[in-house]
């Protein structure tokens, strides 16, 4: 590791082993043009060492920390690099209430942060840190501890949700983040393009806020969150002509799209009974997205409909699928034709006729399978949490 002195961009594991991490701390100092780093100290004999190495990097623009246990010479070092870092994430697995921040008025390069604790640190100190972020345009909080509704959590927001362009909110508690609350901070953001919420009550004041953000929206993912129905979903994607990316994991295609016309699944609840072509879709610009669908069978697709089923697997199809795939079908059904065209004079008529019929039935289920899938074109996204 000695000649490893041109490194930017590095992500540590350190471990009890002392020898190990002391050669670590080694490979730091000998690379002060670290620009990205990730480390976790969550089983480190001894943190303080390695966060003197971090803070001697003046070049470094990305941190990703993690760490079991604060104290005051670690917290004075971390906020200290803090002053130049453009991204930020922190995962405190334990940690103390920090008091005295007074001594950092800002941290001013910061745009993007991510908060990951949900342990013993409290309320103030994650909040304390946001607001002295003045250039934040991007914001992932992860948290048990902030009791909404709070005054304090409201100030911050008031401050920095005009500017954000991301937010996401993993609140992990017994009970979700209520639809008022919900509101009143995404009152203030009137910039996202990017907006993620887990165990959060999309009720329809909620879901008012999004629809007059829908010319913006770029992605959207609904995690756990209780009043989020198929209907909300259709208008999504009808609606949202930029969005790139939309992760609905608990609805299932099948009830968004409205193919299924049975009384039995859409009885008791908003079960996507209306019937939507997708050509009709304004999600033009998709490149990934998951939702759930019912699987087919190898059977005519409009026999499958009249048969409905409640497994469902996930939707992962590629943004270029529908497009080769229309023409492969295309050029499919119009070689099935005319092979059928030349066939030998010696088969009999009636013959050929019931294998044409199989062979164009083939195809139109084909298309209709690929025609389904034309404006969800989905590949895996996976997301925290789930």
């Amino acid at each position: 590791m000695d000649a490893m002195t041109r490194i930017e961009d590095l992500k540590l594991n350190f471990s009890y082993d002392s020898l190990l991490w002391t050669k670590l701390v080694s490979l730091i100092i000998r690379n002060p043009r670290l620009r990205r780093l990730e480390v976790d100290l969550s089983y480190c004999g001894s943190p303080l060492k390695i966060m003197e190495a971090i803070s001697r990097c003046q070049n470094l623009r990305k941190l990703k920390f993690r760490i079991k246990d604060l104290d005051n010479k670690i917290i004075e070092l971390l906020f200290n690099t803090c002053t130049y870092l453009q991204e930020l994430e922190l995962d405190f697995i334990e940690s103390a209430e920090i008091d005295y921040m007074d001594k950092w008025i800002e941290f001013p390069e910061i745009r993007k942060l991510r908060i990951d604790s949900r342990s013993t640190s409290t309320s103030h100190t994650q909040l304390e840190f946001i607001q002295r972020c003045p250039q934040l345009r991007s914001l992932i909080l992860t948290t048990e501890t902030i009791d909404f509704p709070t005054p304090d959590v409201f100030k911050v927001f008031s401050k920095i949700g005009p500017q954000l362009k991301e937010l996401g909110l993993y609140i992990f508690r017994d009970l979700p983040l209520q639809g008022d609350d919900l509101v009143r901070i995404l009152d203030t953001c009137t910039s996202l393009t990017s907006f993620t919420m887990f165990q959060a009550c999309l009720i329809p004041t909620a879901f008012h806020w999004l629809r007059l953000r829908f010319g913006s929206l770029t992605k959207l993912t609904v995690l756990e969150s209780p009043g989020c129905t198929s209907s909300m979903a259709q208008e999504i994607m009808m609606s949202c002509p930029l969005l790139e990316s939309l992760h609905l994991p608990r609805l299932e295609a099948r009830d968004i799209l409205g193919v299924v016309q049975n009384k039995e699944l859409n009885e008791g609840g908003d079960n996507g009974q209306m019937d939507i072509h997708p050509s009709e879709w304004a999600m033009v610009e998709a490149t990934k997205s998951m939702l759930r669908r019912r699987p087919l069978s190898s059977q005519s697709y409009k026999d499958e409909l009249r048969r409905p089923t409640y497994n469902t697997t996930p939707i992962l199809i590629h943004s270029s699928y529908y497009n080769s795939q229309e023409k492969d079908l295309e050029d499919k059904s119009n070689n099935s034709l005319g092979q059928e065209a030349n066939k030998v004079e010696g088969s009999s008529g009636d013959d050929n006729e019931d294998k044409t019929e199989n062979d164009d039935n083939e195809v139109v289920a084909d298309v209709e399978e690929t025609i389904l899938n034309k404006g969800l074109d989905l590949f895996n996204d996976t997301v925290p949490g789930v």
